[in-house]
């Protein structure tokens, strides 16, 4: 896991996947405000759209060969389908989503996004599943990842969080 030096800047360290690579730097929450993107229940804020990585070690997932350093000032995604999953790596990330959803009952699912299968728990009361559909993304807890590229180096990866984007869940099976 990445240590960030003390600053001025709240930092998170967190761990983004996109459909070819495991990004893992920090997020000066300051700079991306956190937007508010889930349901009327969801109280959980994360950068949703654009995101800043400083600090950045790349890992591919997918089998591919990255033409440069694998570590590198900074990391912008500045599109909703830029990433598949964004994960909290940190005491101060992991405190916000436990505090935030501690609360909801959860849901065994399985949510296939791109090259990987989310394996984990849907914090979510029962009446809002008809709202997951309007979501920009969802969290998913005590999670298992496992991405199906061939060689992938990313199998029965586990956290505590993921949160998933919506944009590009393929499908979601309800295991409960």
């Amino acid at each position: 896991m990445l240590e960030h030096k003390p600053t001025s800047q709240p930092l998170w360290t967190l761990q983004v996947l996109t459909p070819d690579y495991q990004v893992d730097g920090f997020c000066d929450i300051n700079c991306f405000t956190p937007y508010t993107f889930c349901s009327a229940n969801y109280q959980i804020a994360l950068p949703t759209d654009a995101l800043q990585l400083c600090q950045v070690h790349i890992t591919p997932v997918s089998g591919l060969q990255t033409p440069h350093e694998l570590d590198v000032p900074n990391w912008n995604i500045t599109f909703y389908n830029g990433f598949i999953a964004v994960i909290p790596r940190d005491k101060p990330s992991l405190q916000y989503f436990h505090d935030n959803l501690s609360h909801y009952p959860l849901y065994p699912v399985d949510v296939y996004a791109g090259p990987y299968i989310f394996h984990g728990d849907l914090p979510i009361e029962k009446k809002e599943f008809k709202k997951l559909e309007f979501l920009y993304s969802y969290i998913l807890k005590d999670v298992t990842i496992d991405c199906l590229a061939p060689q992938s180096p990313l199998k029965s990866y586990q956290v505590p969080f993921a949160m998933v984007r919506t944009l590009l869940v393929e499908g979601m099976v309800m295991k409960g």
